[in-house]
């Protein structure tokens, strides 16, 4: 809401200026507010190129898993296009029961789930990649996902959202414990 704000109020002192540039006869003023504009202009449309033609995977070494069994978890993150991306911010929901290991995990607002975060800046034609291991702590069929990538223009004007919907699951194995431990 305030971020609205400050964008509406920068829009509106460029169009002041040159306003009151016209009025007054300064060619700077003018210069100065026709450059706030342009500015403006250009953030508003980086920011709406910002996720195009960018891709997100997720890929598992394995689908189905014993309780206390690593795996590992691959996110590759590539941007196919020829503007670079100053800020991009990932977040991919995973459940409580599955533990990854060395991963910046926040809370969900979901129940019994968590968020991956990551978050980096990125060239033109760039391919990201994070490599984790994780395991189940119970027995059952887990989703991961869905997952929401948050990006914008080089100046943090304007911001643009995705939600990628698709899923992985994993399902966990009991135990196995042998019959005389029984």
């Amino acid at each position: 809401m305030l971020a609205q704000l400050w964008h509406d109020v920068w829009i509106l002192l460029s169009v002041a200026l040159v306003v009151i540039g016209v009025f007054v006869g300064h060619g700077v003023v003018i210069a100065f507010g026709a450059m706030g504009l342009m500015v403006a202009g250009v953030s508003w449309l980086w920011s709406k190129v910002s996720l195009e033609d960018l891709t997100y995977e997720r890929h598992l070494s394995q689908r189905r898993v014993f309780i206390g069994e690593e795996a590992s978890l691959a996110i590759i993150l590539t941007n196919k296009k020829p503007i670079p991306l100053a800020r991009v911010e990932v977040e991919d929901e995973v459940p409580d029961e599955i533990e990854i290991v060395d991963a910046d995990l926040i809370a969900s607002p979901a129940p019994n789930a968590q968020r991956l975060r990551h978050s980096t800046s990125m060239a033109w034609y760039e391919r990201v990649r994070w490599e984790y291991r994780f395991k189940c702590t119970q027995r059952g069929y887990y989703r991961l996902g869905p997952s929401r990538i948050d990006s914008g223009d080089l100046f943090g004007f304007f911001s643009s959202h995705k939600t990628l919907s698709d899923h992985d699951y994993v399902l966990a194995y009991p135990k196995v414990v042998p019959l005389p431990d029984l």
